[in-house]
C-alpha cells in the first residue's frame, strides 16, 4: 500500500467483494471486522462507493485519518455503529502514517470526532494483533455483531432528551447505561458502548453479583 495505485486496487477488489456477498446472502446491510490495513481499505471503499452500507464497522489497530468522517456517515446512516480499538503499544499505525498514503494513527488514538454511535475503546497494554483473543470476541465483538446498539443508544439519547427538561435539568447532568447478565460469571455488567454522559473506566467496569 505504499503507492495509492495499490490501494485503489485493493478498494476494487473489496467492492466487488461486499457486492457478491450482498447478493449471495441477500443481506443489504453487512458488518465488517477489519485490522490494520484493512482498516483504510474500508474507510476508502467508503468514500469512493456511495451504495456501500454497513451495520458495524469494528476497527482494529487502525490505519485511518484521526478527522476520518465517521460522524457524517453516522448520521447519514450509511454505517450504523462503529467500535474503534487502538492500543497503548502499537507501533505500526505511527510508521502508516508516515509512509502509506492517506492513512493515519487511529491504532494508537481516538477519533477526532465523537458521535454517541462511535465507540472508542483504549487498550493501553495492547500492541498490534492483540485483539484477536477469545475473550475479547466473547466481551465485545460477538455482543456488538448481535446487538442493536444503534436503536439503543439513539433511544437513551432522546429518553434524556425528554427528561431532561422534565426534570429542570441539563443534558449534560444526565447519564444512562445499560446492563446485561454476562451467564459465564453469573453477574451484571455494563455493555461496551451502551452508555450515554460521563463516566470513568472505573464506572464502566462495575459488576453487581446476581445473587446480591
Amino acid at each position: 500500500l505504499l503507492r495509492p495505485s495499490s490501494l485503489d486496487r485493493k478498494v476494487g477488489w473489496l467492492v466487488e467483494q461486499y457486492d457478491r456477498i450482498c447478493s449471495d446472502t441477500r443481506c443489504k446491510r453487512p458488518s465488517v471486522i477489519a485490522h490494520s490495513f484493512g482498516t483504510l481499505q474500508v474507510a476508502r471503499l467508503l468514500d469512493k462507493h456511495d451504495h456501500v452500507v454497513f451495520d458495524n464497522v469494528i476497527l482494529a489497530a487502525g490505519i485511518v485519518p484521526l478527522d476520518f468522517r465517521w460522524s457524517h456517515l453516522l448520521d447519514a446512516h450509511r454505517v450504523n455503529w462503529v467500535v474503534n480499538d487502538y492500543g497503548g503499544k502499537d507501533i505500526w499505525p505511527r510508521i502508516a502514517r508516515r509512509f502509506v498514503p492517506h492513512a493515519g494513527n487511529s491504532g494508537t488514538a481516538r477519533f477526532s470526532r465523537e458521535h454517541r454511535a462511535l465507540h472508542q475503546v483504549s487498550h493501553p497494554h495492547h500492541g498490534h494483533s492483540d485483539y484477536f483473543s477469545q475473550g475479547n470476541f466473547r466481551r465485545n465483538w460477538i455482543p456488538t455483531l448481535r446487538l442493536d446498539k444503534r436503536g439503543i443508544v439513539d433511544a437513551l439519547h432522546a429518553l434524556i432528551g425528554i427528561l431532561a427538561p422534565a426534570l429542570g435539568l441539563q443534558r449534560r447532568q444526565l447519564r444512562s447505561f445499560v446492563l446485561m447478565v454476562d451467564p459465564e460469571a453469573e453477574r451484571l455488567q455494563i455493555v461496551p458502548g451502551l452508555h450515554l454522559g460521563e463516566a470513568s473506566a472505573r464506572e464502566l467496569s462495575v459488576a453487581v453479583p446476581l445473587n446480591a
